[in-house]
């Protein structure tokens, strides 16, 4: 029994591992796979290729990876030629837990896609029908989430009989479902949750007991200077390369002023000082401007361009809200599928976390802190409420830029008690 699909991607991801000694392990294992699938489906006529990569499930591909573009020239092989699709994954989670990912690959072209997971044991094929898993995703189908029922369910009394009817209507929803394809949702999102639970238990651990025998408060200056009469020593080995620079003469010479003489550890670093230079000929001293200089790692949170001047009688901006104010933002529903969906975004049909934001919006949060920066919010709803959302892109177009500042704007009149002056939510661009 052979089938008709024009193109055939073997798939095997692993979490971790040197990339000399992973990838062929990999390969030997889609060989099998290969094997295992032709005893049991015929010969594969159509184009054949092999997918290996080493990532952690649950974060998003990469846009411009291997991952992304190898699947992308294959779907665009098919769309070209009018053929069909076939990703054959080693395990449920061998090819990404993330939604947003998912919904990157397959979305658009869901139709002329189908994934098989070779999994469990004895090891089979489960066909799943990718269109259904994407609209399970967008909330189009509803399926029970639980892998297995619980012993309440059978219990039958008037306060679990409302949740018996609305079990019965998500069974016959289900049953419109082809194949393995609520199972391949239920082991997605169960595998994903379990990832989620690990990554933030290991962190605790490693909080709890990873320094029984160190100080974590005293740095272990490990990389010392080789250079005679020099004992700097420095706690990360990219420290002792840039102090390395100073011995060398030439080095220094690129890295000096010819204006003032000053010498500078890194040439960015030079090209500022350029720009101010009190010795630079040819320029009056009324018309040097000096530029104030700040460390790395101590510049203050950009505020957002566009939002009202800070002054004692103007309102509160979004940096100052204060905790019942952040109370009053609009909450977000943590489903991944309405946040990250493309085609929720681009029909303007779902929340958006806004480029800059730094309160959580979750429902349930009683955080009410202001984030230091963007990147410490997203890993405050990994840890604390189980979802990872892509970063968006830190290059906009000024278009994308403007609908970011005023989603900013938008959220600080909510914060105010302004919703009616709020008006339309704004939807950036895609990413």
């Amino acid at each position: 029994m052979s089938e008709d699909w024009t193109h055939v991607v073997f798939v095997a991801r692993s979490s971790a591992g040197k990339k000399d000694q992973t990838e062929p392990f990999l390969r030997s294992s889609l060989e099998h796979t290969k094997r295992c699938y032709e005893r049991t489906y015929g010969q594969l006529n159509g184009e054949v290729g092999f997918l290996t990569f080493i990532q952690r499930s649950n974060l998003p591909l990469p846009s411009s990876g291997h991952v992304i573009r190898t699947l992308d020239e294959a779907i665009a092989k098919v769309k070209a030629g009018g053929g069909k699709l076939l990703v054959v994954i080693n395990g449920w989670d061998g090819l990404t837990t993330n939604v947003g990912s998912f919904n990157r690959l397959f979305n658009a072209d869901s139709a002329q896609i189908a994934i098989r997971v070779f999994a469990e044991v004895p090891r089979q094929f489960f066909h799943v029908n990718v269109a259904q898993v994407i609209d399970i995703f967008m909330g189009k189908i509803v399926i029970d989430p639980s892998l297995e029922p619980t012993d309440e369910d059978n219990e039958d009394d008037e306060n679990n009989a409302v949740d018996v009817g609305l079990r019965d209507e998500l069974n016959a929803e289900e049953q419109r479902l082809e194949s393995s394809t609520a199972q391949f949702y239920r082991m997605f999102m169960s595998v994903f949750a379990s990832k989620a639970d690990l990554s933030a238990a290991k962190v605790r651990l490693d909080a709890q007991s990873g320094h029984r025998n160190t100080d974590p408060a005293v740095q272990q200056m490990r990389y010392t200077c080789p250079v005679p009469g020099c004992r700097r020593a420095f706690p990360l080995q990219k420290l002792l390369h840039a102090h390395s620079r100073q011995h060398n003469p030439e080095q220094v010479e690129q890295r000096t002023c010819p204006h003032c003489r000053k010498t500078f550890t890194r040439k960015d670093s030079l090209t500022r000082h350029l720009e101010t230079c009190g010795n630079r000929p040819g320029v009056l001293k009324e018309q040097r401007r000096k530029k104030p200089f700040a460390k790395r790692g101590t510049l203050e949170i950009q505020v957002p361009q566009g939002l009202p001047a800070l002054s004692d009688l103007a309102p509160p901006t979004y940096m100052e809200l204060t905790p019942a104010q952040v109370r009053q933002l609009p909450r977000i529903e943590i489903n991944s599928a309405v946040l990250e969906a493309r085609s929720a975004l681009a029909n303007k049909t779902c929340d958006v976390i806004y480029r800059g934001e730094l309160y959580c919006r979750y429902l349930e949060c009683e955080n009410t802190r202001r984030f230091a920066k963007p990147g410490k919010l997203r890993r405050h709803y990994e840890d604390s409420h189980k979802y990872t959302f892509p970063a968006w892109s830190t290059i906009l177009p000024t278009s994308a830029q403007k609908e970011h500042t005023a989603g900013i704007l938008w959220l600080t009149k909510w914060a105010l008690g302004e919703k009616e002056n709020a008006g339309q939510q704004p939807f950036p661009l895609l990413r």
